[in-house]
């Protein structure tokens, strides 16, 4: 059953990372809503799925958040509005609509470090000398691609101060889109920009919101602000649940420790919108105090083998870049986590922060992946001394065998099968590995020895093999 529960979410992984996101009239966290004109109303947009990426830079988070628009809500002239929270002020933060922008493409972590230890483990068998080949037990591995080449938006110059209690710091448009970064003294100052924008909030939205302002949060509005330049600048793709449009906003702000906005998503009750987020480095989530929202989270160690970073998309990038003393272009082992959150909205009580850090497991696993070897040689040691102990006890019980001895004598065996024949009879183990007050054995017991040693060994390797296997599952 647990293993039937990980093969789903890793697939439903894998199909959001492969697919454009989509919804009835945008897909990004917060809240989003579309225009009806059938009933000259603005209604909650019905998400199924929010994807976004994340980086750390000199100081700075840089969020992409990508959304996808239907084409049936655009056939019927309506337009989309969504917006969220960021932790920053909003002098300190900046925003550009992004048309489209590559998702890191790459595999498991775990599942590299099982294929290192999995194909390394014909070596232990090896040392016996037999033809026997490691068991193909790796798993495979789930990738996703978004493809594209991502677009910037030009900034309109100049701020303005609109509307009582709040300021618009920034304002972009691209592709007939508008982002503004605004701050507020309290959410009736929101609610009467947004009036403005024709889109009014119902009471539940309010008390969201009155949850950030006064704590040094701004807002990133988005809509459509010119539906024909919006369909002639974007390509009609196949979505989750339909065709849809894409469209993304990019906001940078300070931070020490990452941050994704949910409590907003709350608003959709009891909807499950499954929710992928790319963390470039990395990065490992901080437990929420709610039991609840913890079991929604889920996080996958990941390396992309080949990125290819052009000028658009090396501010996102920089560090990697950086650390390979490149100003743009391929990049290999780029580490990033997918982090997948998918249950109830109504138990996220809490947003998402995230430490530029793996955990423990994390680290333990990319240690193996990096250092197989060491998995490799402590596993030949442990099943030979465990063997070579095993095998003395049973073949030569009567005689009082010296345990310690037999363990000394298992790390012969790290010189093949052919080492362990040489020392049994160099060292003549019945006659100085057995206690001398028994009665000398017959010298034919040194074979059924090494028979034993080597069938113990090869069962031990295979059980040390499963456990590891096991361990980085």
């Amino acid at each position: 059953m647990v293993c039937a529960i990980k093969r789903f979410i890793v697939g439903l992984v894998a199909m959001f990372t492969v697919l454009p996101l989509t919804a009835l009239g945008a897909a990004a966290d917060g809240m989003s809503h579309v225009y009806v004109p059938t009933y000259d109303t603005w209604e909650l947009a019905i998400e199924d799925s929010q994807f976004a990426m994340i980086s750390l830079v000199d100081g700075k988070e840089n969020l992409i958040i990508q959304a996808s628009v239907s084409s049936h809500s655009l056939l019927a002239g309506a337009q989309a509005v969504w917006f969220f929270p960021i932790p920053s002020r909003p002098d300190d933060a900046n925003i550009t609509i992004v048309q489209t922008i590559s998702s890191l493409d790459g595999y498991f972590l775990s599942s590299l470090a099982r294929r290192e230890v999995d194909e390394k483990f014909a070596w232990v068998y090896g040392s016996q000398l037999y033809p026997l080949l490691a068991l193909g037990m790796t798993l495979g591995t789930q990738t996703g691609e978004y493809g594209g080449r991502p677009i910037l938006s030009k900034e309109i110059e100049g701020t303005s101060e609109g509307f009582t209690g709040v300021v618009i710091s920034e304002h972009v448009e691209a592709f007939g889109l508008s982002s503004e970064l605004i701050s507020a003294s309290n959410s009736s100052a929101i609610d009467g920009y947004l009036v403005e924008k024709g889109l009014e909030l119902p009471q539940l939205a309010l008390e969201l919101l009155d949850g950030y302002v006064g704590q040094e949060y701004s807002f990133v509005i988005s809509w459509i602000s010119d539906i024909d330049e919006f369909k002639s600048q974007s390509q009609l793709q196949l979505g989750y649940s339909g065709y849809v449009y894409r469209l993304g906003v990019s906001v940078t702000f300070p931070a020490t420790r990452m941050y994704y906005p949910l409590k907003l998503t709350s608003i959709y009750d009891d909807q499950e919108i499954p929710m992928i987020i790319q963390v470039l480095g990395r990065a490992n989530p901080i437990r929420f105090e709610d039991n609840d929202e913890q079991k929604l989270v889920d996080a996958y160690q990941c390396l992309d083998p080949s990125y290819y970073v052009n000028e658009q998309n090396a501010w996102f990038f920089k560090n990697e870049l950086r650390a390979r003393n490149l100003d743009m272009g391929g990049i290999s082992d780029v580490e990033f986590t997918i982090i997948t959150m998918t249950g109830p909205s109504n138990y996220l009580t809490e947003d998402l922060w995230i430490e530029p850090e793996w955990g423990l497991s994390a680290a333990a696993t990319n240690l193996v992946y990096h250092n197989s070897w060491i998995v490799i040689l402590a596993a030949l040691v442990v099943a030979s001394v465990l063997a070579s102990v095993t095998a003395g006890w049973i073949v030569y019980r009567p005689f009082g065998p010296d345990l310690m001895m037999f363990a000394a004598l298992g790390f012969m065996n790290l010189l093949t099968f052919a080492g362990m024949i040489a020392a049994v009879y160099v060292f003549d183990i019945e006659k100085n590995f057995m206690n001398p007050d028994t009665e000398r054995m017959v010298w034919h017991r040194r074979k059924d020895f090494l028979f034993a040693f080597t069938i113990i060994f090869l069962g031990f390797a295979f059980a040390l093999h499963g456990i590891a296997l096991y361990a980085l599952s």
